[in-house]
């Protein structure tokens, strides 16, 4: 940092909070290393941002998440906020937070079943009767997964987005990526969470990231599951069946949380705010069947 006086450090705080508040936050990034006074102005500019951006006025995040067989017949999941924090980190100063402590913030969302993929439902299932005040509320996710004899592991095939609702269902004025991969989900792993789910309930669980599995190397997006065996899978296993193999298992995934990283989703609605400007007057329609 230079110890050289220039002009711009003459400039009164607001000015400079309204000069730098016109930049995207990828370009306030690169400025928090000129000097003390820029890290200080620019931090609390981005700070102010993901607080802000943690609410997705008029924005939804949607979340896909299938086995690769199951692509086509995997519908999108509606992702309820439910709020904000610093996943495993305490902060001294909440009003005044570090560069480090905002890349530490999660936004916590609850994965639930889209109200077009229910509408759909109503729409193709003639029999189907009308809901009643039970299926107003929000209607929780499942994932079955099943393991062969000696297989290791399944996988999902994930992908998180943010969109802007349009005036219709299904009809959206934009749509930004956040994170899309393939997570195995491992025979130990779910032993082991199957275990833990069964002697503790989800809430107590919200700082073991045990639960958790991660969709990326830099843990920009989790799932956070209750995980329980089976019926089918609980039947005692045939006497000649050798100890040593990996029997046949099957589990049920409820999804209970999805973790993004409040960056991601800060940097994903500047995009789609870019994406309305480019495409004003267009709609993606995207329809679950």
């Amino acid at each position: 940092m230079s110890g050289l006086t220039t002009p711009i450090d003459s400039l009164p705080n607001e000015i400079l909070i309204a000069i730098l508040s016109t930049l995207e936050s990828r370009e306030l990034l690169h400025l928090t290393v000129v000097d003390r006074r820029f890290n200080a102005t620019a931090t609390a500019i981005l700070q102010q941002r993901l607080l802000h951006t943690a609410k997705l006025e008029g924005h939804e995040v949607m979340l896909e998440s299938y086995h690769p067989s199951a692509r086509l017949s995997t519908p999108s999941m509606s992702c309820r906020f439910t709020g904000v924090d610093l996943l495993n980190h305490t902060c001294a100063d909440e009003e005044d937070m570090s560069l480090s402590d905002l890349s530490k913030l999660y936004s916590h969302f609850r994965p639930v079943v889209s109200e077009e993929t229910r509408r759909m439902r109503r729409i193709y299932s003639r029999r189907m009767p009308a809901p009643t005040q039970e299926d107003i509320g929000d209607e929780p996710v499942f994932q079955e997964i099943s393991l062969d004899e000696d297989e290791l592991f399944s996988q999902l095939c994930t992908t998180t987005s943010l969109v802007k609702t349009g005036p219709r269902p299904g009809i959206f004025a934009s749509h930004s990526n956040i994170e899309d991969g393939v997570v195995r989900v491992w025979r130990h792993w779910l032993e082991r969470a199957a275990v833990k789910c069964a002697v503790a309930p989800p809430s107590k669980q919200q700082g073991d990231e045990s639960t958790i599995l991660w969709l990326d190397a830099t843990k920009n997006v989790g799932l956070r599951f209750t995980v329980a065996r089976s019926a089918q899978a609980q039947e005692p296993m045939p006497v000649l069946h050798s100890r040593c193999e990996d029997p046949p298992v099957a589990y049920t995934l409820l999804y209970e949380e999805l973790l993004v990283r409040t960056s991601q989703v800060l940097l994903a609605m500047e995009k789609s705010a870019a994406q309305e400007v480019v495409d004003s007057g267009k709609a993606i329609i995207i329809a679950s069947y």
